[in-house]
């Protein structure tokens, strides 16, 4: 059980003062985490993008533009995959005749554990 939990989280040892050994737990290069970028509009399309933490090798994530439809809801469009650490991955919705709407792009994945991990881009509203 010891084996697996440190597996997950990188510990090293300081010593401090009179030679006492204090555990610190430091920042994991391996910790998985998502990157989102800046959304805009570009000519009749709405563009977005984001990637995987370095620390994400083997885990894949999705990314979509939304549109607000109210009442705290966004519908997605434009749904890709992200593989893997390494590269940004591009999204975009063509948006001719949809009126003014806001937009922003989300990125959202789970960890091994289970839990939820997303983050949102700036929000623009914008006439299409």
């Amino acid at each position: 059980m010891r084996a697996k939990i440190l597996a997950g989280i990188a510990t090293v040892a300081a010593i401090v003062g009179s030679g006492v050994l204090i555990p610190v737990v430091a920042a994991n290069a391996a910790t998985c985490d998502v990157e989102i970028g800046v959304t805009a509009k570009s000519g009749n399309y709405i563009t977005g993008y984001g990637s995987l933490s370095q620390g994400c090798t083997g885990s894949t994530a999705t990314i979509v533009i939304q549109k607000y439809v109210g009442l705290g809801y966004w519908a997605d469009e434009a749904p890709a995959t992200v593989n893997g650490p390494g590269y940004d991955q591009h999204v975009s919705y063509y948006c001719v005749g949809t009126g003014t709407q806001t937009w922003h792009t989300r990125i959202y994945g789970y960890t091994l554990g289970g839990n939820l991990v997303q983050k949102d881009s700036n929000s623009i509203r914008v006439t299409c």
